[in-house]
């Protein structure tokens, strides 16, 4: 005699033909359900030849055919529910005057001439806060100042203007007195305290 394990998610079905002598077991998993379509909602596996069928209609690359043509860098096609066509032209090469799009690969290489941050080169040299440049026409020199001065026309750091006003009070405080005054008289006014 044999013994049955029976395991959640399985419905298990016995069939007896008595005259036959014979039990048929069968098993069905019920625990998953694999979709046999495709869905948008769904969060269930699905078939494997489902998902080659679909993949099986769809194109690998833009190719030309009905209402579309491609010719260099340049491609035409025809509107949906009109006559005429549209082309799209993408440029190679970068222009100040263009009005097409441009290749990723042709903005990725002028992007990779530029620099990050300020370095010295031509017509520019910098020494700690000193930076001096060559402008048309004549030439000159940014001096940066790291400390407040009553007499320079510098600029100054941020933050030497940061900590000189961190020690600066933020408001002007003062509290109302009531007096009298020699005379008999209720005066009251504010006394500002520093």
């Amino acid at each position: 005699m044999a013994n049955l394990t029976l395991k959640s998610g399985y419905n298990i079905t016995l069939t007896e033909d008595s005259s036959a002598g014979t039990l048929t077991i069968s098993a069905t998993d019920t625990k998953y359900t694999i979709d046999s379509t495709l869905s948008s909602t769904s969060t269930n596996p699905i078939q494997n030849k489902v998902v080659y069928t679909a993949l099986a209609g769809k194109q690998d690359k833009l190719i030309a055919g009905t209402g579309i043509s491609i010719s260099g860098n340049t491609i035409s096609c025809t509107v949906s529910g009109g006559s005429g066509g549209g082309s799209v032209t993408v440029d190679s090469t970068i222009s100040s005057t263009s009005t097409n799009p441009v290749q990723n690969k042709v903005i990725y290489s002028a992007l990779q001439g530029k620099q990050n941050t300020l370095t010295a080169g031509t017509g520019i040299s910098i020494s700690g806060n000193t930076i001096s440049c060559t402008v048309s026409g004549g030439g000159g020199t940014v001096t940066v100042d790291s400390s407040l001065s009553s007499t320079s026309t510098n600029p100054v750091q941020n933050k030497v203007v940061n900590a000189a006003l961190a020690g600066k009070q933020d408001k002007i405080n003062y509290e109302t007195w009531t007096f009298t005054t020699v005379s008999g008289t209720t005066v009251t006014k504010k006394v500002y305290i520093a």
